[in-house]
């Protein structure tokens, strides 16, 4: 099984973003929760979406510099959790 088949099973929103915090993958769930597609959503930063920008911005960079798992914090009516990713 493919890493983003298994994503794409996942029953949360899941977006991936390279080190910049820029948006290279996400499954549906994601895409319905922001109600935009993925090839909108590609390339785009994650902070962009949500009120919080500041603070999703330095919890992605910590957990990327760090490899820490950030175990989320609320943003508005949104729980954002960051994690890295070893495949």
């Amino acid at each position: 099984m493919k890493v983003e088949d298994l994503l794409f099973s996942l029953p949360l929103p899941v977006a991936i973003t390279d080190r910049e915090g820029r948006i290279t993958y996400t499954n549906q769930k994601f895409e319905f929760l922001l109600n935009k597609s993925v090839k909108y959503l590609k390339g785009k930063k994650l902070s962009e979406f949500f009120k919080n920008r500041e603070k999703i911005e330095e919890q992605l960079k910590k957990s990327y510099t760090d490899l820490l798992e950030i175990f989320g914090f609320k943003d508005n009516n949104y729980y954002l959790s960051f994690s890295p990713l070893y495949v």
